[in-house]
């Protein structure tokens, strides 16, 4: 039973722990990727795989019965 509250203070350091960063430094490695076209194209694509579910769940309310209310 020892064993199992060092493993836990072990996860619980690891999920703390942070990352210092300088503020001075305002040098950045991530490039800019997502373009105009494609941040358009990512929107249209999550309201139509959200239009997919509501025509699921209407369709299944509408054709399935009582089971699955």
């Amino acid at each position: 039973m020892g064993n199992y509250g060092n493993v836990m203070r072990l996860i619980w350091r690891r999920m703390k722990r942070t990352k210092s960063i300088d503020i001075e430094d305002t040098d950045t490695n991530m490039i800019r990727c997502l373009s105009r076209g494609r941040l358009t194209f990512m929107g249209l694509a999550n309201t139509v795989g959200v239009g997919i579910y509501v025509l699921i769940g209407v369709a299944t309310k509408e054709y399935a019965g009582m089971r699955i209310v």
